[in-house]
């Protein structure tokens, strides 16, 4: 559906206005088509995030601060965040030995199978939208890191 159609106005300060407003009503879009569905697992987006995150680089555990920089919301509590995944047995905390302020999180076997199950499952995959080319997902990806350039 278009933009104007979405936001019920065609009045738009000029087409790089109506853009922006197109980004951030589709991000908002799909963040609440995924927490719909996150929600079926008792997962935040940032909890989600944070599996992602760890996955990624399994079976090395990162600290807080390196989870940190490679969140998608960088304004997360992580902390907080990885305290509710502990309590579901997710993750786990390690002090280090020489540095007590610095702490270690690693994926349990239960947050390998939760973001594994979660990942294959999400209705935003690989094959979404399916309504582009791997040619226009290219160019939308380049457009938008134009965009935080």
């Amino acid at each position: 559906m278009k933009i104007e159609e979405e936001l019920k106005t065609t009045k738009f300060n000029n087409e790089k206005h109506k853009a922006m407003l197109s980004i951030l009503f589709t991000a908002n879009w799909l963040e609440n088509k995924i927490n719909g569905y996150l929600k079926t697992f008792d997962l935040s987006h940032q909890q989600y995030n944070i599996l992602r995150i760890l996955k990624g680089s399994y079976p090395t555990p990162l600290s807080v601060l390196d989870i940190k920089a490679r969140m998608i919301d960088r304004m997360s509590n992580v902390s907080r965040l990885i305290e509710k995944l502990k309590q579901k047995k997710m993750v786990t905390r390690q002090e280090d030995s020489t540095d007590r302020r610095l702490v270690q999180i690693e994926l349990t076997q239960e947050g390998l199978q939760m973001i594994e199950t979660v990942s294959n499952n999400m209705p935003v995959s690989q094959d979404f939208p399916e309504n582009i080319s791997l040619e226009e997902a290219t160019q939308l990806v380049t457009l938008l890191d134009k965009v935080r350039s």
